[in-house]
């Protein structure tokens, strides 16, 4: 978002960002039923609040996968304990199984 206000408006990032999840969840389920394949947003917390203020429906889009990312726990002993890679290396097992 930061950058993106040198070019544009708050209600047309706004918009933006709506139509983005809109079009990825719609291109998800297109994607499933022909290949597996899912397209993944990421965004800041800050910015999902935001957007979930505005568009009272959008919260089941963002809800359904959502994956949240503790950049700066360091709870975790080894690499691999984060979510992130624990979420990274599930689907290259599952990928690889096919």
């Amino acid at each position: 978002m930061d950058q993106f206000e040198e070019f544009m408006d708050l209600l047309s990032f706004k918009s933006l960002m709506k139509h983005m999840i809109y079009s990825a969840d719609k291109l998800n389920h297109e994607l499933y039923s022909f290949k597996s394949s899912k397209i993944c947003l990421v965004f800041r917390e800050d910015i999902v609040e935001m957007m979930n203020a505005q568009a009272n429906n959008l919260n089941k889009q963002i809800t359904d996968s959502k994956v949240e990312i503790s950049w700066f726990d360091t709870a975790y002993s080894e690499p691999w304990e984060h979510p992130l890679m624990q979420m990274i290396l599930y689907k290259i097992k599952k990928k690889s199984a096919k």
